[in-house]
C-alpha cells in the first residue's frame, strides 16, 4: 500500500512537471512570435509615420509592446520557479523512497 502510494506520487509530479514545461514551452513560442510580430509592426509603422502619419500612437504602441513583453516574462519566471518547486518535490519523494529502505528498487529486481 505504502509503494502504491509513493508510485502516485511520483507519477503525479512527474505529471505536473509535464504540464509545466509544456505551459514554458508555449510561453515561450508566444514570446518569440510577439517579438517577431511586434518587429513587423514597429516596421510599418515607421513607414506610415514617415509618410506623415501620427506619431503619438507610435509611443502608446511601443509602450504597449513592453508591457505585454514584460508580463509574457514574468509567466515565464512563474513557470520555471514552479518547475523548480516540482522537481525540488520529486526529488524530496525520491529521497524519501531511499531512506525508507529502497522499496522501489526491490521491486524492480524481483
Amino acid at each position: 500500500m505504502a509503494e502504491d502510494l509513493l508510485g502516485y506520487r511520483i507519477r503525479k509530479q512527474f505529471s505536473s512537471i509535464d504540464n509545466l514545461i509544456t505551459e514554458l514551452v508555449i510561453t515561450r513560442k508566444y514570446i518569440c512570435s510577439a517579438k517577431a510580430g511586434f518587429i513587423r509592426c514597429r516596421e510599418h509603422l515607421s513607414v506610415v509615420s514617415k509618410a506623415g502619419g501620427q506619431p503619438g500612437s507610435d509611443q502608446d504602441f511601443m509602450k504597449s509592446q513592453e508591457q505585454l513583453l514584460n508580463r509574457l516574462k514574468l509567466v515565464e519566471k512563474r513557470i520555471k520557479r514552479q518547475l523548480r518547486e516540482s522537481a525540488r518535490e520529486l526529488g524530496h519523494i525520491c529521497s524519501q523512497d531511499c531512506l525508507d529502505g529502497q522499496p522501489s528498487q526491490r521491486k524492480m529486481q524481483r
